[in-house]
């Protein structure tokens, strides 16, 4: 964390951006097929966390080091849904 906020292409980055202005978020009731998810290692489990699901999804044991090829295998279910689409974004925050 003190590594990003000392960032200086981070903090500019982020400066210009909030400089463009806020985007209307979409409807609860809008389809978004479009969004971020987040996994997370806690307690031996690896959790999905969906802001438009009403819970974290429990996807089973993992540990340290197993949790990336743990998140790469739910993520590839996601893909198989459409093999066609695209528009896949991964980003990893780790320790140093």
């Amino acid at each position: 964390a003190k590594f990003l906020e000392k960032d200086e292409n981070l903090r500019v980055t982020h400066e210009s951006s909030a400089h463009e202005g806020q985007s209307e978020a979409p409807s609860i009731d809008d389809k978004v097929d479009l969004h971020f998810v987040a996994f997370a290692h806690l307690n031996g489990h690896l959790y999905e966390l969906d802001g438009r699901k009403p819970f974290p999804i429990n996807h089973g044991q993992t540990n340290d080091d197993a949790f990336l090829e743990d998140a790469i295998e739910v993520c590839k279910t996601f893909m198989q849904r459409d093999p066609d689409e695209l528009r896949f974004t991964v980003v990893a925050f780790s320790k140093a």
